[in-house]
């Protein structure tokens, strides 16, 4: 039996985005979940250190964005799907593919239970997660509906509004943070900050994926690329190391026993009894950046499913992927503590092998047998 190659993204996806809303993209796929849950999680494994984690972590989704950067540029406007099946042949590309489009669905699930268990923990206690799943894979799916450009569009809108408000939060807490709670460095070695690195690297090194997926339809792709994805992680770096201060305001050991120490860090705000409770403003700028991340790798999941079935209408797999998704968001984790426990020690393999090892692989590939696409118009 014969084995077709997957459709080209070209042939499903019409729509062009500039470097600037590529840019925005990374920052908002990255920060929006990476404020949640890795603040508890450095404090409790970095401890005093977790800030050395960031740095490591930033450091190692630099080289990441270089080297998808790279690759892109030498497999042209074709995506990770259709590239695999270029550099690795059909039966092995269709195989790595599928493992993405595996990926994309998980992450996607995991990144909604992620805003359900703020939105029930804090805000909604008495709303089912179902009810709450449901509404949102609704939101998203709309944006999926609306492709690429549009929904690049409305985050150039969000993520100037997010990096303002988190500027906002640390100055509002500024007289609260106290610096000798970052003392003394590396008392348990420098393990525990590696440790921490990995983990909090889930999170960065998914500008791989906005690399290899949203880059094939850049206007123009050019030497610029690896410049803007460098530049985009360490605008994020930077936004992680003001998160991290939560330890500076509240100390490690009690930022360790928070579920969400950024609401905390907003809760902390008293300006002369006339500026406090921003918990709901906050939530909204949380919500909307989440909802974008989910509609981005939704829409990765569905080209990539829509790739591999050949099926150039990717409208026809928005209803199988959400009902995944959602399930996967509500039935996969018993609890918050199943759901940080996957994170913390299940996450970081399969994430790293998509973001990092296969790209790399394909590169190395690429450069074995001299794929290097001709001028990119």
């Amino acid at each position: 039996m014969a084995i077709h190659r997957p459709l080209s993204s070209l042939e499903i996806e019409k729509g062009r985005i500039g470097y600037q809303q590529l840019f925005f993209l990374i920052i908002t796929f990255i920060i929006s979940t990476a404020d949640i849950i890795p603040p508890q999680l450095l404090a409790e494994i970095a401890h005093e250190d977790a800030w050395i984690s960031v740095l490591i972590a930033t450091a190692m989704a630099a080289a990441t964005a270089w080297i998808a950067a790279k690759l892109q540029l030498r497999i042209g406007r074709r995506n990770i799907a259709d590239a695999a099946d270029t550099l690795f042949g059909h039966i092995l590309g269709r195989m790595v593919s599928f493992y993405y489009i595996f990926v994309f669905i998980l992450l996607g699930g995991v990144a909604l239970r992620e805003i359900n268990e703020v939105l029930l923990n804090v805000f909604l206690d008495s709303t089912p997660m179902t009810a709450l799943a449901i509404s949102m894979i609704l939101l998203v799916a709309y944006g999926v509906h609306h492709k690429l450009e549009v929904f690049c569009r409305v985050n150039e809108i969000l993520t100037p509004l997010g990096i303002l408000t988190l500027i906002l939060v640390i100055l509002f807490n500024v007289t609260e943070i106290h610096f000798q709670y970052f003392l003394p460095i590396f008392y348990d070695g420098i393990m525990p900050s590696i440790y921490g690195a990995i983990i909090l690297y889930c999170w960065l090194s998914q500008v791989s994926f906005i690399i290899l997926m949203a880059g094939p339809h850049l206007r123009t792709i050019d030497s610029k690329l690896p410049q803007v994805g460098i530049s985009a992680v360490l605008v994020v770096g930077v936004m992680l190391m003001l998160g991290v201060l939560a330890i500076a305001i509240f100390g490690a050991e009690r930022t360790a026993q928070f579920q969400f120490p950024a609401l905390e860090i907003v809760r902390n705000i008293d300006v002369f009894d006339f500026i406090q409770r921003l918990d709901a403003f906050i939530l909204g700028i949380w919500v909307g950046g989440i909802a974008i991340k989910i509609i981005a790798i939704y829409y990765f999941a569905c080209m990539t499913m829509s790739q591999w079935f050949r099926i150039r209408n990717i409208n026809m797999t928005i209803a199988p992927v959400g009902l995944l998704t959602v399930l996967i968001s509500i039935l996969a984790f018993a609890d918050m503590q199943s759901f940080v426990h996957f994170i913390r020690y299940y996450k970081p393999t399969f994430t790293i092998i998509a973001t990092i090892g296969i790209p790399i692989l394909m590169l190395i590939v690429s450069y074995w047998r001299k794929v290097n696409e001709m001028p990119i118009k």
